[in-house]
């Protein structure tokens, strides 16, 4: 009896319509705490109107001493504050669990060597979607160390996602930051410089970068934004006086950041990049 009612099941399974397989869990249903398709989809924590004319999505590092992704949701917070009328979205990165039981599809791979080209494109189809949600006209990703890279590679990688960046502390040279710090090299990882070339002429991109940094060091960025720069992308880089590897998400405050999210925006003419 076990064969027929197996063939049975497979049969009864092969009948059921295609918008009865399952997606992935709350994804579809739940628009305001997910983004992008089934599979590819991310967890979400969204600030400001639904609809607005500017979307602001805010990515985290690799939190490489484990735990969840959440630390990136105060930034969110005080850009929304800062910039209101604009929404303000912190998205997990694939494969990062959020701390309230949501976990982002994609890989992980440990939290080494994933900027990868299947987990960029997941970002990508879910910053696409929430620019159709928002109805906005631009976008605007503020990335922190390896959301920073996450940030610089959708430029170069899926053209028109977004219309500006904001790289802090970013690994913007990965296998020059690997071989700084004594790591083994990243062979799954695309290296942002490598596809810098890629980037919009019309893009506008500002890195900064703690003086103090001894994880991404400043070099990274800057070496970064002066290629953009030569190529005539609107590309600056500055240091922020003081500031370590995590504190410059804190300390970036003091020193300008503010009229930097207007010129990303572009409700400003460009200021002088700072180096201090």
């Amino acid at each position: 009896m076990r064969v027929p009612l197996l063939a049975m099941i497979a049969a009864l399974a092969c009948a059921l319509p295609a918008h009865a397989q399952p997606a992935a869990p709350g994804c579809a249903d739940d628009r305001t705490r997910w983004a992008g398709p089934p599979g590819g989809c991310l967890a979400l924590t969204s600030y400001g109107p639904a609809r607005a004319e500017v979307l602001i999505v805010v990515l985290h590092g690799d939190v490489s001493g484990g735990g969840p992704a959440r630390y990136h949701r105060a930034l969110a917070e005080r850009i929304a504050t800062t910039l209101p009328g604009t929404r303000v979205v912190a998205l997990v990165r694939p494969g990062y669990p959020d701390g309230e039981g949501r976990v982002s599809d994609g890989q992980l791979h440990g939290r080494q060597d994933h900027y990868t080209a299947e987990n960029v494109a997941i970002v990508a189809g879910a910053v696409a979607a929430l620019r159709t949600a928002t109805g906005a006209r631009r976008v605007v990703a503020v990335g922190h160390s390896g959301g920073a890279a996450t940030s610089a590679l959708l430029l170069a990688l899926h053209p028109g996602t977004l219309d500006a960046a904001a790289l802090i502390a970013c690994p913007c040279q990965i296998f020059a930051w690997r071989h700084s710090i004594g790591a083994r090299p990243w062979t799954r990882s695309t290296d942002p410089e490598a596809v810098a070339d890629r980037v919009p002429a019309g893009a506008r991109v500002a890195a900064l970068t703690g003086r103090n940094d001894v994880n991404t060091r400043p070099a990274f960025g800057a070496g970064y934004t002066a290629r953009l720069a030569a190529r005539g992308v609107a590309a600056r880089f500055a240091e922020v006086p003081g500031a370590e590897h995590n504190d410059v998400v804190t300390l970036m405050w003091d020193h300008g950041f503010a009229d930097t999210l207007r010129w990303l925006v572009g409700d400003q003419a460009p200021a002088p990049a700072r180096r201090r």
